[in-house]
């Protein structure tokens, strides 16, 4: 019997027309089970949960044993394992499995037999700090429903709450949380005395007792700054609760009812949001508003120091994006995002990694390749990703309105799900211009009747019919006219048998 909870959640999927298959794999649960459930009403199902509910169970008999093990235990939360082998050791093999133990454990919480107590955690509010002292830093990470994934990098300013977002699209790298840093400096005005992050892996190596151990780049940019740090525990709200905070905030308020297809479109509805309203309305745990305050605490931050690590376009070059989305570099070819092509990029480089730049922000990064001639590509550079594959799907399928291509569309879908976005934009590419539709309808029919339901092996095809049909025709033989062979009184010459012999004869004497 399932509980209400997941009742719901079925009728709920029923609803939205899914199929029972469908719930099924979703909830992990039977075939039949879904089946039980899909079909009943909530009446039905209430009807049925209390029978099932007030029903004798088997482990009726040890109730009163498992209530006082509990309560010799404070209400604490145990171990199922250890009360099976408690009932066991006292009552000898039980007739039933631990799965069952735990399920009436549970039957006795709903019907509030046993209450757990909770471990309420205690916090003490933290005294506000003096202007200029603290910035506390954490991180994020939001996929809309576009499937565009993007990663968060959240600032606030302890005293004055104000509050700085900014985006990227790949995993934090220790260089990439130093950009933010530096971008997030500019824009505060100011250095904070102290910065408090958790234990970030792009930040801190280990940490033992107080003894913390930065990663080199960091620990470079943390002494020419001249900035302290203090590393927190995870998830510690006293430490840093203000801008764990920030980034659920974030997501509720402003990416939760909103969808985007690529980063670029973010950022200023991000920053118009965070203006207006992150940083523009009044703060409920200070009163006033941060972007205010900010111009107060800007007197108290320390000044900016030049960095090594400060981007720069004096050491870039620039570089021509091929049409093929490539840019050439000691004589390799590196893949660029499709969005860039023939457009003008900078490339900076050091001895390991290439990164490249349009409008100063990056939008690839590459191994350097140590063989010479090498093509280097990134996947996803080549796909379409502000475009969803529903889109693309329904592109293809109207290329052509005849029954045929229909049919063969549908099934390379079908034989080909998880690469409906890739076949898609083959079959655009490809078989949407300057197409001879018999020979196309010649060709579908040939990888049909062959189950060859791919669109590479559709046009493979379709260029051989093409060829083909483009051949001369052979000229026709000459036709010749039998000879009649019913003509009478035809004469044949005929000689005297002694020929024959007296030239054999003379034949065997040589």
């Amino acid at each position: 019997m399932v509980k209400k909870g997941m009742y719901k959640k079925i009728q709920e999927q029923k609803k939205l027309g899914y199929s029972i298959s469908e719930i099924s794999r979703m909830n992990s649960l039977d075939r039949k089970t879904t089946r039980k459930y899909y079909s009943m009403n909530p009446e039905e199902f209430s009807a049925y949960f209390a029978s099932k509910s007030n029903r004798e169970k088997k482990l009726d008999d040890y109730k009163e044993c498992i209530l006082e093990l509990y309560e010799l235990n404070n209400f604490q939360k145990l171990n199922m394992s250890a009360v099976f082998d408690y009932l066991e050791e006292r009552f000898g093999a039980l007739k039933c499995t631990e799965k069952t133990l735990r399920n009436y454990v549970h039957h006795l919480k709903y019907n509030n037999d046993i209450k757990l107590k909770s471990n309420v955690r205690m916090f003490q509010k933290v005294k506000e700090l003096p202007l200029g002292k603290q910035m506390q830093l954490d991180f994020g990470q939001y996929q809309f429903a576009s499937g565009l994934k993007v990663y968060i990098f959240a600032a606030v300013l302890s005293s004055s709450r104000y509050k700085y977002i900014s985006l990227q699209e790949h995993p934090f790298k220790t260089r990439d949380v130093i950009q933010h840093l530096i971008e997030c400096f500019d824009t505060i005005g100011g250095l904070p005395e102290e910065i408090v992050i958790d234990q970030d892996t792009t930040m801190v190596v280990s940490e033992n007792h107080g003894d913390i151990i930065y990663t080199k780049e960091f620990h470079e940019f943390k002494s020419e700054m001249n900035f302290s740090m203090y590393v927190c525990r995870k998830a510690d709200p006293e430490s840093k609760g203000k801008v764990e905070n920030l980034v659920g905030f974030v997501k509720k308020n402003f990416f939760s009812i909103r969808n985007y297809f690529d980063i670029n479109s973010i950022s200023e509805d991000l920053s118009k949001w965070l203006r207006r309203r992150a940083n523009g309305k009044i703060s409920i745990s200070t009163g006033l508003i941060p972007e205010e305050v900010l111009k107060l605490e800007q007197e108290y931050l320390k000044p900016i120091r030049s960095s090594i690590f400060r981007n720069s376009t004096q050491h870039r070059e620039k570089r021509t994006v091929s049409e093929k989305s490539y840019i050439s570099f000691k004589s390799c070819l590196y893949s660029i995002p499709v969005e860039y092509k023939s457009k003008t990029v900078d490339i900076e480089f050091g001895s390991e990694n290439l990164n490249i730049y349009f409008q100063n922000k990056l939008i690839a990064t590459h191994k350097i390749s140590i063989f010479k001639g090498k093509t280097v590509n990134i996947r996803e550079h080549f796909r379409e990703t502000p475009r969803t594959a529903k889109t693309l799907k329904e592109e293809a399928y109207s290329l052509y309105d005849f029954s045929e291509w229909k049919e063969f569309v549908m099934n390379n879908f079908k034989f080909y799900p998880r690469y409906v976005r890739d076949q898609s934009i083959y079959a655009r590419k490809h078989l949407s211009e300057n197409i001879e539709i018999n020979i196309l309808k010649e060709s579908i029919k040939y990888c049909s009747d062959n189950q060859l339901y791919s669109f590479r092996n559709l046009y493979e095809t379709y260029k051989v019919y093409l060829n083909e049909s483009s051949l001369p025709k052979p000229k026709s033989e000459k036709i010749f006219k039998p000879i009649n062979s019913n003509r009478s009184g035809i004469k044949v010459k005929t000689r005297d048998i002694g020929f024959y012999s007296s030239f054999a004869t003379e034949k065997g004497s040589v």
